[in-house]
Parts: C-alpha cells; sequence; structure tokens
C-alpha cells in the first residue's frame, strides 16, 4: 500500500506538470507576456496586468492561478523589458514563478518582428501536513510512514529560461514560445528520502486576426496550441469587438476526448481610458464536469501608450500671460 500510495504520488505530479508549468488562462489574448517573452512591449505601451483564476470551484484543493506582468517599451535599441510573477496552487503544492523579460523589435515595412528571452526562477513546495497516507500515524503529530512523503512544507528553487519569437500587422499576429528551456529537476525533501521533481519543456504557439465588419466592430479569432509533444491542448476563440472600449466573446479548449477541457464565455470593457476590466467564465466539459460549479477568471489591466506618455499635447496660447 505504501508503494502504491508514493507512485500515486508521483504520477499525480508527472501528470499536473505539463498544466501548472503551461498556465492555463483563458484570458491569454491580453496577457501574452505570461506565454511569451517576445510579446513584451509589442503594443508600444507601458502595460500592467494582474489576473486571479479559480479553477473548478466547490472541488477542495482545486487549482488557482495570481499572475502579475509589468513591461514596457525603451527608447533606445527598438527595445522592451517586463517582469512577470505567476503564482499557482494545486493542494498541497505551491508553484512560483519569476521571470525578467527582454525582447527586441525589429521594424519592417508594414510589420515587425519581436525576439524575446525570459529568465528567473521556479520555486515549488509541498506541504506535506496536507497530505495523509494510508499507512500514516496521526494520532501524535505527522508520521506518513514513507521516506519519500514529506511530514512539513518543504520547498525547492531552480532556474528557468524562455524563448519567443512574435509576428505583428496591423491586423495579424502571431508568436510562439519555447518555456523551461533547461528541463532542470528540482528537488523536495521527504521524511527519510529526497524526491526530485522535473520541470517539462513544452511550446506555445498562437495567432490571431482582425476582421472588420461595420464602422465600429471587429471580429478577432484567435488559437493558442499548448504542447510538450505527450500532450497537446488546442483551444480556439472568438472575440466581437466594439471600438476599443467593449467586447464579449467565446472560446473552446480541448477538441479531443481524453483533453476536453471547458466552454468559455468572455466579457471585457473599458472602466476609463487606459483601464479594462475583463471576466470569463469556463463551462467544464471534463469528467469533473458533475463534481465542480466551473471555472472564474478576471483581470485587470492598465495601459499607457508611449506616444501619450511622451507627447505634451496641444498647445494654446493666452495673450493675457504673453
Amino acid at each position: 500500500m505504501k508503494f502504491s500510495f508514493s507512485s500515486l504520488l508521483v504520477l499525480i505530479f508527472s501528470l499536473s506538470a505539463f498544466a501548472q508549468n503551461s498556465t492555463l488562462l483563458s484570458n491569454y489574448l491580453f496577457l501574452k507576456p505570461v506565454y511569451n517573452p517576445a510579446t513584451v512591449g509589442s503594443e508600444d505601451a507601458i502595460e500592467i496586468f494582474a489576473v486571479y483564476r479559480g479553477q473548478w470551484v466547490g472541488i477542495n484543493g482545486a487549482p488557482s492561478t495570481q499572475a502579475f506582468s509589468l513591461n514596457s517599451p525603451l527608447n533606445f535599441f527598438n527595445s522592451s523589458v517586463g517582469l512577470m510573477v505567476v503564482n499557482e496552487l494545486q493542494g498541497a503544492e505551491r508553484i512560483t514563478n519569476v521571470l525578467l523579460a527582454y525582447s527586441y523589435k525589429l521594424e519592417l515595412k508594414k510589420s515587425s518582428l519581436s525576439f524575446g528571452a525570459s529568465g528567473g526562477i521556479i520555486q515549488r513546495s509541498i506541504d506535506g501536513t496536507k497530505l495523509r497516507a494510508p499507512e500514516g500515524n496521526y494520532e501524535s503529530g505527522i508520521d506518513h510512514r514513507d521516506d519519500y512523503i514529506p511530514n512539513r512544507l518543504t520547498s525547492g528553487i531552480t532556474g528557468d529560461i524562455n524563448l519567443g519569437v512574435y509576428y505583428q500587422t496591423r491586423k495579424l499576429y502571431a508568436g510562439a514560445s519555447l518555456n523551461n528551456l533547461m528541463e532542470t529537476p528540482l528537488s523536495l525533501e521527504g521524511q527519510g528520502g529526497v524526491t526530485e521533481l522535473r520541470n517539462p519543456r513544452y511550446y506555445t504557439l498562437m495567432a490571431g486576426y482582425r476582421i472588420k465588419i461595420g464602422k465600429k466592430l471587429n471580429l478577432l479569432p484567435n488559437v493558442i496550441v499548448r504542447t510538450d509533444f505527450v500532450n497537446t491542448q488546442p483551444e480556439l476563440n472568438a472575440i466581437l469587438q466594439f471600438k476599443d472600449n467593449l467586447y464579449g466573446g467565446l472560446s473552446f479548449r480541448g477538441f479531443t476526448q481524453d483533453l476536453n477541457d471547458a466552454f468559455i464565455v468572455m466579457l471585457g470593457f473599458k472602466i476609463f481610458k487606459n483601464l479594462r476590466l475583463g471576466y470569463s467564465y469556463d463551462f467544464s466539459l471534463s469528467s469533473l464536469n458533475n463534481v465542480n460549479n466551473g471555472s472564474h477568471e478576471v483581470y485587470l489591466s492598465y495601459s499607457i501608450k508611449m506616444k501619450e506618455l511622451f507627447n505634451p499635447g496641444k498647445i494654446i496660447y493666452n495673450p493675457r500671460n504673453l
């Protein structure tokens, strides 16, 4: 039984590694820097993003994600820099990723091509006090009676490097990124042994197009594919945008029987000129749909276009003050 439980933990870690290391956000269209460092500064604006995702509401220990992103173009070398912090919780496990990003934009005739890289740390921790083993003794403390299951909060840190490329025109964008390039293992101490966890390499592809369907309406079809070449999960969405003030959209994540995940409804609007609020709700389509109440995600973004920041505005002369 002890062997079975240890094997189960290893299996859970290996199955969850792809989902957790490939951060799952339904509003990825507005949070591209979390996935691809080459998108940092792509909008030629100082941008601040904050997002919270509560997945599979109603299940004890269900995943949740908090992410923060700050990025800005520089006024030299066609460069941009950014900071990303992603914190993910699932049961007794926590993964925190802190990254600094840099991108270089090559201006073409009617488009641009950006190359980006990010580096930082991944911290993974397990709170062993939340775990229970079938043969454990919990009458006077925490004793799992298994060398590889921690009986306390234990954590480890390793490095992380990501690479990306991003192409953009006025109507089209396409990007590809390579994440967890080094696949550096991370060690967590158990009661008497050490468990080594691997951060698997994975790839993200994304693309979208803007279709003008009226004077004030645009249709934006988008696609993102996350894969480690063992599991591949595509997601398609279509967003109807009114001016740049209000949007609504639908999305579907999955497309295969094993990876069908959710049908998603999205809504967002500008609170005022530079501040945007967005929300999405995931209707679960997996085998967990009978035991959860869906997933909620909300984000807040603030952006200032560089031309607005450095443009002094129109000068109005007042004869009385001459």
